[in-house]
């Protein structure tokens, strides 16, 4: 009742004895005994009203001028946070649209050639069927004319099959940023069994650069041998096969030293922290605040930008952890903290 009356009205309130108050006397309040009140009012900028900020007490009194000059000062404080949060949430909100944003664009952008060229195979297939069917009508089709037909529609079929198979590889990738396509029931994993089985099933393509570049790729595990963590193993899975790729793609490129990849695992307190690194030729200084968004790349031709975005949502959104850009003097280095949860 006191509160909703300074909301109403917008005004301090003080009731010094409801007891005694004829306005007050029947206030359910007195039940709890609450026969003293001051209040005033809490509003946002816009003057809509948020609450009150009272004093409560079991006995009469009268409040001084320095405890009222005293709540003024909170009810400034108090509004002036609520001021700095509602801020806050404008640019959060604004964040994510233009993040939602920048989602879409490059999703299109990345969808459009390979559609657009397997549109343009298929009109071409078109246009070669009716070529030859007008060429049956007017009995006019040679062999010669049917072979090379056939030929630029073969031609097509396999532009058409290599574009589509690039549009299903790009939505498998966009199902990646999806949380609720990450779920995964939590298991009692061996760190170190489970990192080296992971570099395992990478080793044909470390192979494979290995014999393109004629350089060593190694990756090397330091784990303690009997360290456990209960975690989800096909989220850690993703996290460090597309730091692997990440390596495999950007940071070797021109690279006249053999090739490291190293990820040590240890145990602090309730976390576990996992140190990535290669020596690869590193990330510029002024790409380093971009390097976790949505389809940022350095070479379109290498990969479509979305790895470390897809790593940074699952250590942060699905695992409750963190991801950082560490220190190195050398290629580069992700840090990962993740909570033990008993």
């Amino acid at each position: 009742m006191y509160c909703e009356h300074v909301i109403k009205n917008q005004k301090p309130l003080e009731v010094v004895n409801a007891l005694t108050d004829p306005n007050w006397c029947n206030n359910p309040d007195i039940a709890l005994d609450m026969i003293y009140y001051y209040g005033v009012p809490l509003n946002t900028d816009d003057n809509e009203s948020f609450g009150t900020l009272c004093v409560l007490d079991k006995k009469e009194r009268t409040i001084e001028p320095k405890f009222i000059a005293l709540i003024n000062e909170i009810k400034k404080g108090l509004e002036a946070q609520l001021l700095f949060f509602k801020k806050q949430q404008k640019q959060a909100d604004e964040r994510a649209l233009s993040s939602i944003d920048s989602l879409v664009w490059g999703m299109a952008h990345h969808l459009n050639t390979p559609i657009g060229l397997g549109i343009t195979c298929l009109s071409v297939i078109q246009d070669n069927i009716a070529s030859v069917n007008k060429s049956l009508l007017n009995k006019t089709l040679t062999m010669n004319t049917l072979s090379n037909q056939l030929s630029h529609m073969t031609a097509s079929v396999e532009l058409a099959q290599k574009n589509l198979k690039i549009t299903a590889d790009l939505v498998d990738e966009y199902r990646e940023i999806s949380i609720q396509q990450n779920k995964d029931e939590p298991l009692l994993l061996n760190l170190k069994s489970f990192f080296e089985n992971i570099t395992k099933t990478r080793s044909s393509q470390l192979s494979q650069l290995s014999q393109l570049s004629q350089e060593n790729i190694s990756v090397k595990i330091r784990c303690d041998a009997n360290l456990k963590f209960n975690t989800c193993p096909n989220l850690i899975f993703q996290v460090v096969n597309h730091l692997i790729q990440n390596s495999i793609l950007y940071a070797f490129i021109n690279s006249t030293t053999d090739k490291n990849i190293e990820i040590t695992i240890s145990h602090h307190e309730n976390t576990i922290h996992i140190k990535y690194s290669d020596n690869g030729c590193g990330i510029a200084p002024e790409l380093t605040d971009k390097i976790f968004d949505p389809f940022f790349t350095t070479d379109m031709k290498l990969g479509h930008g979305l790895g470390l975005s897809v790593v940074k949502k699952i250590i942060t959104m699905q695992l409750a952890g963190d991801i950082s850009l560490g220190q190195s003097s050398t290629g580069v280095c992700f840090d990962i903290v993740l909570p033990i949860k008993h």
